[in-house]
């Protein structure tokens, strides 16, 4: 019986170590301000990134210690082009299964994949919202230091941003889960600036943006490149 509880210790001091050491891995070898293009490694997951430099405004678990999360910026005159939150889960989760995401359940926002595709374990799906990118209620250390990135640097955000989330649950590893999210600047990419930034009031809402083609075509143009980079993260998700 000593025997076993001895055994039971050392597994748990293992994993707790491991934990330990992961959650200090991604703060140190991801220093603020670090670059990445084309790819980032995220706990032995190689993830692609959008075109461009991206630099790394924040990271580290979650309060929880289930996830571990890098915020990545992509910074044009002093205004955000694009910002990146990736979540994964970490190697000490305790989450398993099938994780619910409101979005998929939605109808009012501009694009999201099958619902019958979100019914189960195994979640394999992205989605499309225009969102006014805040920080209120900001508790992971990420998320903390991202706002903080963007205080000290004085960048300049825009009324709304145009996301596109991607979110996967393994089907032989029912633990393992990603969440991608990249919010992208519409001012910069030559689209005129909305009126109104109140998610409801927006020019991008689904029930106003019929009335402004340009807006309606450059979110055509995301479905489709959204389409294929969630091609791209499902092969590095694996299963």
């Amino acid at each position: 019986m000593a025997r076993i509880l001895t055994l039971l210790l050392l597994t748990w001091m293992t994993i707790s170590f491991s934990g330990c050491v992961q959650h200090s891995n991604i703060i140190e070898t991801n220093p603020i301000g670090k670059v990445y293009e084309d790819a980032i490694t995220l706990r032995e997951m190689t993830l692609p990134l959008p075109e461009g430099k991206g630099v790394v405004v924040g990271r580290g678990p979650s309060d929880s210690g289930n996830y571990l999360q890098i915020c990545l910026n992509k910074v044009v005159d002093d205004q955000i082009h694009a910002a990146i939150f990736i979540i994964r889960d970490s190697a000490t989760t305790e989450y398993t299964g099938y994780k619910p995401i409101k979005a998929f359940k939605r109808d009012d926002i501009l694009y999201s994949t099958s619902k019958k595709k979100m019914s189960g374990r195994g979640q394999d799906g992205w989605y499309i919202n225009h969102i006014r990118l805040s920080f209120s209620g900001t508790k992971t250390r990420a998320n903390k230091e991202a706002l903080q990135y963007i205080k000290d640097n004085k960048l300049v955000l825009p009324g709304n941003f145009i996301m596109t989330s991607h979110v996967f649950t393994g089907t032989s590893n029912t633990s393992k889960f990603l969440r991608y999210s990249v919010y992208i600047n519409p001012d910069l990419e030559g689209i005129r600036p909305t009126s109104e930034a109140d998610w409801a009031a927006s020019e991008w809402n689904i029930l106003k943006i019929n009335k402004h083609p340009e807006k309606l075509e450059y979110i055509e143009k995301t479905k489709e490149e959204g389409a294929a980079f969630h091609q791209k993260l499902k092969a590095a998700f694996g299963s």
